[in-house]
């Protein structure tokens, strides 16, 4: 009845110190802005939880579930709506107590580290502005090309997973297999993270 949910960014990364042999669990490889409930493995456990299968999730910390504190907070409503104890070990609490109600201090603990995890990527989005806008100061940015629909800040925003596997370092064949997306956008996201390295340098 016990399950541990893991999230990575890549394939690469090790969950060895994450898993635990005596419990089911549900691996996702996926960037963290993607929804909880859209996520291949994340989704069969909301399943797993609704079919009674599992009644207990143990997550490493907040961050793992998303980085968008709403989403986050969706996800908490519905496995408590079914009932279902949340833990997260890096803090060491849990989401329920005996009578299937919130604990005291959790709202406000998962509230600021949901904010957080949201804060980070955020940040990471900023960064990608604000090298566009020192660009457009330097002469250096050109906006959009004959035929181009979209600017290149635009195309990050709207592929943020692509662009939080390229920071990482991922190659861009692998981070088109994880996303599921043509390596013909990957190599454009790419290319518009390149311009803005290009006006900070």
């Amino acid at each position: 009845m016990e399950a541990k949910y893991i999230r990575i960014s890549t394939a690469e990364q090790n969950t060895d110190r994450q898993e635990v042999t005596n419990m089911k669990m549900y691996i996702d490889t996926c960037s963290g802005s993607t929804p909880f409930a859209e996520r291949p493995k994340s989704g069969a456990l909301l399943r797993a939880v609704q079919s009674g299968k599992v009644n207990h999730i143990f997550v490493h910390s907040v961050d793992r579930l998303g980085r968008n504190a709403a989403d986050i907070r969706t996800t908490l409503d519905s496995l408590q709506k079914l009932k279902c104890q949340v833990s997260f070990e890096s803090m060491g609490i849990n989401m329920l107590d005996k009578n299937f109600k919130v604990t005291g201090g959790f709202n406000i603990l998962v509230a600021v580290m949901a904010e957080l995890a949201q804060a980070e990527l955020e940040q990471l989005k900023e960064r990608q502005r604000q090298g566009i806008e020192v660009a457009k100061l330097k002469g250096k940015y050109k906006g959009r090309k004959t035929g181009t629909v979209l600017t290149n800040e635009e195309i990050i925003l709207k592929h943020a997973d692509i662009a939080e596997l390229l920071t990482d370092g991922k190659a861009m064949r692998r981070i088109s297999e994880l996303t599921k997306k043509n390596l013909s956008t990957v190599e454009k996201v790419s290319k518009a993270m390149k311009v803005i390295v290009k006006s900070e340098a």
